[in-house]
């Protein structure tokens, strides 16, 4: 079972480690290798995986639209998302799949948060945390940078708004659905004193973020990505494999 995944950067990724446990899990043969890739260069590794066999592949920043444009075809989330971040190979096609909404789900049935949600980002990860917040029931605020040109639906504001609307609510789950955190040193547009009360939900897992360890130091419950990537990666395996991997298990070796 050869599987892998694409994207840029790759080198912080934890998903060699959830896939090669989850091989493990399900008693299968195989391997999962990284294939760093800047922009220009999928549609040379597509071709270059598919004529070695793989049968699965991962993708994820800043790939994702791209990879919808070479595949066949979309199935499941991906055709509403028009975003792929998982590949099936088989038989010369190439099946597009979006395993971000069953990922955030399987995060919010594992954490508490606290309603209002405030999500930072209007991007594909954005649209599905907006879509799987809408399968709960629950409406969600959207802030971005550009938000006349932001495809989301609904209430969409300017970035520049949502330290007005922490403060306005005192107590709700703000959602980092942005690449703020991937280096040490980003900034984020709400102050720490704001968020004494709310959730703080990040979809990155640097743990080297200066921004939200002092948040995290300051009281505020901080919860970050490993738990939607460890979702988003049993989906894509059940995907490949059929197999259901035993998740409990490895969130526990994760948290340790």
């Amino acid at each position: 079972m050869l599987l892998g995944l694409t994207g840029w950067p790759l080198k912080t990724s934890l998903s060699p480690a959830l896939h090669r446990a989850f091989l493990k899990n399900c008693g299968l043969a195989g391997s999962y290798e990284l294939f760093p890739a800047r922009g220009g260069e999928l549609d040379r590794l597509f071709g270059s995986l598919a004529g070695r066999g793989f049968r699965g592949l991962n993708v994820t920043y800043p790939h994702k639209r791209k990879a919808r444009e070479l595949c066949s075809s979309l199935a499941g989330h991906a055709r509403d998302l028009q975003a792929v971040n998982t590949v099936v190979f088989q038989q010369g096609d190439m099946t597009g799949y979006n395993t971000d909404v069953p990922g955030f789900l399987f995060m919010l049935s594992r954490i508490r948060t606290r309603a209002p949600y405030l999500i930072a980002g209007c991007g594909g990860v954005a649209e599905a945390v907006k879509k799987a917040l809408s399968i709960q029931g629950h409406d969600a605020v959207v802030f971005c940078r550009d938000p006349g040109g932001c495809r989301l639906s609904g209430d969409v504001r300017s970035v520049d708004e949502l330290a007005d609307a922490v403060r306005a609510r005192q107590r709700c789950t703000v959602i980092n659905a942005t690449t703020l955190g991937w280096r040490d040193s980003d900034p984020f547009p709400s102050g720490i004193r704001d968020l004494a009360n709310s959730v703080f939900l990040d979809l990155n897992y640097n743990p080297g973020w200066q921004w939200r360890n002092e948040l995290k130091s300051s009281g505020t419950i901080v919860v970050t990505g490993e738990i939607m990537l460890l979702g988003q990666a049993a989906e894509s395996f059940r995907i490949w494999t059929g197999c259901r991997p035993d998740t409990d298990g490895v969130l526990k070796r994760m948290k340790k």
